[in-house]
């Protein structure tokens, strides 16, 4: 038997959702209004839930914060170094490695391997336990994050040229670095500068077009963040509501229901890495799986994530296919296929690192050209989730959850 989503809960979402962003405004994870929007939540998961958990760890949100200052400004350094020629090559050759370290290190493998160099501050992790009425056999987790990001200049203007223009500075900042290092070799193997050293500087001024702009890229303002992602934490209190019924005192017979809103997750899922180094043992005492939500906008852009964290991660399979299944069960065709390189990522990621069961949905377009998108902008407000993508993405979570506590 299907279980659907009505209006009234549809709406619930919607209405918390606003609600937090009118009290709370953006929330920036480490910031007071990200922890007290944690906290509401919580408060509003407490009365659907057997237990209420809370836990606080450092976030260190300054290595995303400052990629494009240091993209930017080091390909402007290379370029001058380059210009200089002779020995100053060398400046050129160390600031090109300098940003495709710290690029791959931060934007592609969104590892913490440089926090050291920012300071931290408080994130909050909130979670809500419903406990079956017999012996947990399984666990299901239902995963949101609640923290905003900052404003991408590059979707405020020309947002139809956005993939161009990150194409366009991922290859002039790749060879500016090589050209420079061929060119430290060459001055090493033949004692002098290279002929075509002017083609590589006038090269890297042709890219400055690209590359300069990267140095305002990431906007001091920060995004209202509905549908990415405080949406998905909403929805999660209207499952808990939804899995314990009318009465209140609904139970699953041997399904566990997590309801976990993350902090921390744009500055590269920070708050799911805490979550799992305190936790990841006790979850794998038990059969998990864990279901995933991101910026859900529009229902025509619903899918499945089969590959996460720039196409790199392989999420579950078996999960995915699960899903999509339960998708059609209810009328909804909702493809499947990896990320985009250069989308990043989810904190879906984090739990396939520990071996962990998830499947991730999204409800936004992957298309390599692309315009009217709000996300990370300030216009990621309420009025523009589609009713359709939240009743959809719920659907299919509750049949999830109850499918999985039919099994023997």
């Amino acid at each position: 038997m299907t279980t659907r989503v009505n209006d009234a809960g549809v709406g619930r979402v919607l209405a918390l959702v606003g609600e937090i962003i009118e009290r709370f405004g953006p929330r920036v994870a480490g910031t007071e209004a990200c922890r007290q929007a944690a906290d509401d939540i919580g408060r509003r998961l407490e009365p659907l839930c057997d237990t209420i958990g809370r836990q606080e760890f450092t976030v260190h949100a300054g290595p995303m914060r400052h990629l494009g200052h240091v993209i930017g400004g080091c390909y402007i350094f290379a370029v001058a170094m380059m210009w200089a020629g002779g020995a100053w090559v060398w400046g050129a050759a160390a600031a090109g490695t300098v940003s495709l370290v710290y690029w791959i290190i931060v934007s592609v493998l969104m590892v913490g391997a440089l926090d050291f160099l920012f300071p931290g501050r408080q994130g909050v992790n909130v979670w809500g336990v419903i406990d079956p009425e017999g012996e947990v056999k399984r666990q299901v987790y239902v995963v949101g994050h609640h923290d905003s990001a900052y404003v991408l200049t590059f979707l405020g203007r020309f947002q139809k040229w956005y993939a161009v223009r990150i194409i366009g500075a991922i290859v002039f900042s790749t060879t500016i670095w090589a050209a420079a290092w061929a060119w430290v070799i060459w001055r090493h193997v033949n004692g002098a500068d290279p002929v075509w050293g002017w083609v590589a500087a006038a090269a890297g001024v042709i890219g400055l077009v690209f590359v300069g702009p990267f140095v305002w890229f990431i906007g001091r303002t920060a995004s209202p963040g509905a549908g990415d992602n405080l949406v998905a934490s909403a929805m999660g209190v209207e499952i808990a509501r939804i899995i314990r019924g009318k009465s209140g005192n609904g139970r699953l017979r041997h399904t566990r229901l997590v309801v976990l809103s993350l902090d921390g997750e744009e500055p590269g899922m920070r708050g799911a890495g805490a979550y799992l180094r305190a936790h990841a043992r006790e979850m794998k005492r038990v059969q998990t799986s864990v279901f995933n939500i991101d910026a859900i906008y529009g229902i025509e852009d619903l899918r499945f994530l089969t590959r996460d964290r720039n196409g790199f991660k392989a999420l579950s399979a078996r999960m995915t296919a699960q899903c999509v299944e339960i998708g059609k069960r209810l009328g909804y065709t909702i493809a499947a296929g990896p990320v985009t390189f250069g989308g990043g990522g989810t904190d879906a990621v984090r739990f396939a690192d520990y071996g962990i069961e998830v499947a991730s949905i999204i409800g936004i377009s992957t298309d390599l050209i692309r315009e009217g998108l709000v996300y990370h902008t300030v216009n990621d407000t309420v009025e523009k989730l589609d009713p359709k993508a939240v009743r959809a993405c719920m659907e299919i979570a509750v049949n999830y959850i109850k499918d999985k506590d039919e099994q023997e």
